[in-house]
């Protein structure tokens, strides 16, 4: 059996090891930055058509650095720098191997908010709202379930908490054990259900982080990017505290009936 530590005890060995990888932080803000900052491009077709193909790009880049960071987590502590010849072929190829379950996703995606969204404009026509309130309603609906304090929206952070807690270990599947993407998700979900002790500490960080960001202006500009530039913070550490999670309980993950 491998030897149990104090969860808090992980979370304050991957803040150490997550404030040793800024270098991988900085990386993945710039990423996140330049999407951002793509999507404000000159009011032209050209510039509408460019704004949305560099954005459609940089969404994968994106995606494929944020599921190697625990590979370059590793490297940071082998070699104490990263090779950014080899982060650049890494996240190339890992970018390749998320961009077609990534379509597959995207496009259920898109089917099932059309779907609700055409519900949704159904009931309200037949109720005599005109397209313009229809809109307006669903604008406001969308805004205070980012910001607001109601019921739902706290619900919806901690749904979404939980969701992605247990998908901690996907970027550890995918780029260290060289999983495909839906395979890491599986094993993730499966490796987080069975160890919720974990698990339940990573749900409430990510609650609380949840509900600190409500406090931020999200209809502005730098209160977005304060987010942004927050959130990938505690990324870092949470993936970095998974990894040595991780590592804890690696060898048992052959042996039936261990974990």
């Amino acid at each position: 059996m491998y030897r149990k530590q104090s969860v808090l005890n992980y979370l304050s060995k991957g803040f150490s090891l997550a404030n040793h990888s800024l270098d991988i932080y900085l990386i993945s803000v710039s990423l996140l930055l330049i999407n951002s900052l793509s999507l404000h491009n000159l009011p032209s077709p050209f510039g509408i058509i460019l704004s949305i193909l560099t954005t459609f790009i940089l969404f994968f880049v994106y995606f494929g650095f944020n599921l190697s960071i625990p590979l370059f987590i590793q490297e940071k502590e082998k070699e104490k720098a990263l090779n950014y010849h080899k982060v650049y072929k890494t996240v190339i190829e890992n970018t390749k191997r998320i961009i077609l379950p990534a379509i597959l996703f995207l496009t259920l995606f898109f089917v099932a908010a059309v779907a609700l969204l055409s519900t949704y404009y159904l009931i309200a026509n037949s109720q005599g709202t005109s397209d313009k309130q229809i809109s307006s309603s669903i604008v406001e609906q969308l805004i205070g379930l980012l910001i607001g304090w109601n019921p739902v929206a706290i619900a919806f952070s901690l749904v979404s908490s939980i969701i992605f807690s247990f998908l901690t270990f996907t970027s550890i599947f995918f780029s260290i054990e060289d999983k495909g993407i839906f395979r890491s998700i599986a094993q993730s979900v499966v490796l987080s259900s069975k160890h919720l002790h974990y698990i339940s500490i990573i749900i409430l960080v990510n609650l609380i982080t949840s509900l600190i960001f409500k406090l931020f202006p999200i209809e502005q500009t730098w209160g977005r990017m304060l987010i942004s530039a927050l959130s990938q913070y505690v990324n870092l550490i949470i993936t970095a505290s998974s990894l040595l999670y991780y590592r804890a309980v690696e060898f048992t993950l052959h042996t039936p009936g261990v974990i």
